[in-house]
């Protein structure tokens, strides 16, 4: 059948439970530009071509959820026009080719999701690299206990992703040295990878997620190096101690800024005041023995900060109040020992909306000529907030008065 269809260029296989055996002629495909495998879960071997006829325009090649396939594509690497490679959720898949990858020197795009048994990934090798390779994704590869072996070759990289890798502990010394162009990394869910390199050469870095590294105690040296660093999100760290030694008064691009979840955290990152560009900071929920707020330094034009506290805090962080002119949306979650919010409230003259939520012994709102003091306040909401919300939800009881000014009041 295959070969009357000669001038084919997209082909989509799918829902086929019972296939377990592509035809042999599917490389006589030569104008084949897109072939798509979804959902075949008993599909066990794909000849995608030869040495001597292959698939010389095929350009995107996405595999999923093909449980029984255990081996790589038979010649995919004589595709040398494939710019993207998908594969995702086949459970048995274990090999890679033992040379690499090298020989897909138009891939721009490669996807590794959900396949637990991959143990390593051979990309490229010194001699011969991959050009134009840009983005590359690892998730769920629960078995990969290596760094992408040659992965320091491919210097157009510009997104990194390796996520929920549990057996990865070790990273080469050098093995970001060469990504000047990389501009998004995100290192996830690695729980006993003990450390990261340095970021020394990263000057083209824009966004860096390090979250759920359980074996990391402190971050990669060189972040001050990330001068174009724009979203910066940390978190998860349960045995990350302090980022006292941590300057970021040079990444003066910084939009974007998360600390979140760090179980044993005390201090935070010196130079935030100085972050001109910082407008949005997500922190809170760290060590639980501390009755305080560790000391931070607020940048003066923050919009928005979401801030998380735990049992024993009965206090807002004070830097808080020095956000007069610019701070626009307030999320207080999680102050279980907080009763009252404080007066100082009232200097929040920009604040347009606030939300309240889980500070289940809060109380009291600040008095009623301070709320009215927030003259730009348009919605309050409050939210698992039992104690608050019962003297607050209508009118005639005790709090109401202070806030039946607000336009939109909502609660549960």
């Amino acid at each position: 059948m295959l070969e009357k269809n000669q001038n084919l260029r997209s082909l989509h296989i799918g829902e086929c439970e019972k296939l377990s055996h592509l035809p042999d002629e599917l490389h006589t495909l030569r104008l084949l530009e897109e072939l798509t495998l979804e959902n075949c879960p008993s599909l066990e071997f794909i000849p995608i071509t030869t040495q001597s006829q292959g698939m010389p325009c095929l350009r995107k090649l996405k595999i999923e959820n093909c449980e029984k396939l255990s081996s790589w594509p038979s010649g995919l690497e004589y595709c040398t026009s494939l710019q993207e490679l998908d594969i995702e959720n086949c459970q048995n898949l274990r090999y890679l080719p033992v040379d690499g990858l090298q020989t897909l020197i138009s891939l721009e795009e490669l996807t590794l999701f959900d396949c637990p048994n991959i143990e390593f990934i051979p990309i490229t090798t010194q001699s011969q690299s991959m050009p134009c390779l840009r983005k590359l994704k690892i998730q769920n590869c629960e078995k990969l206990s290596s760094w992408p072996n040659g992965l320091e070759y491919c210097t157009s990289l510009q997104e990194l992703r390796i996520e929920n890798c549990q057996n990865l502990r070790h990273l080469p010394v050098d093995a970001l040295q060469n990504h000047v162009s990389l501009e998004e990394l995100y290192i996830e869910d690695c729980t006993n990878l003990e450390a990261i390199p340095s970021l020394d050469n990263l000057t083209s870095l824009r966004e860096l997620s390090i979250w759920g590294c359980d074996g990391l105690t402190s971050l990669p040296s060189g972040l001050q190096s990330c001068t174009s660093l724009k979203k910066l999100t940390i978190g998860k760290f349960h045995n990350l101690i302090s980022l006292a030694d941590v300057d970021v008064s040079r990444l003066q691009s910084l939009f974007y800024l998360q600390i979140l979840d760090c179980r044993k955290l005390k201090y935070l990152p010196t130079g935030l005041r100085s972050l001109t560009s910082l407008e949005r900071m997500i922190i809170g929920k760290f060590w639980e023995e501390l009755d305080s707020f560790p000391a931070f330094e607020l940048p003066s034009q923050i919009r928005e900060l979401d801030i998380t506290g735990w049992p024993k805090l009965k206090s807002l962080p004070q830097e808080i109040q020095h956000s007069t002119t610019c701070l626009e949306k307030l999320i207080i979650y999680s102050f279980d020992s907080m009763e009252a919010l404080p007066e100082w409230l009232g200097n929040l003259s920009s604040l347009i909306r606030l939300n309240i939520s889980d500070c289940k012994n809060l109380m009291y709102l600040p008095t009623i000529e301070v709320m009215q003091r927030l003259t730009k306040l348009e919605t309050l909401r409050i939210s698992r907030c039992p104690r608050l919300a019962e003297s607050s939800a209508k009118e005639g009881v005790p709090e109401w008065h202070k806030i039946s000014h607000i336009p939109n009041i909502r609660g549960n």
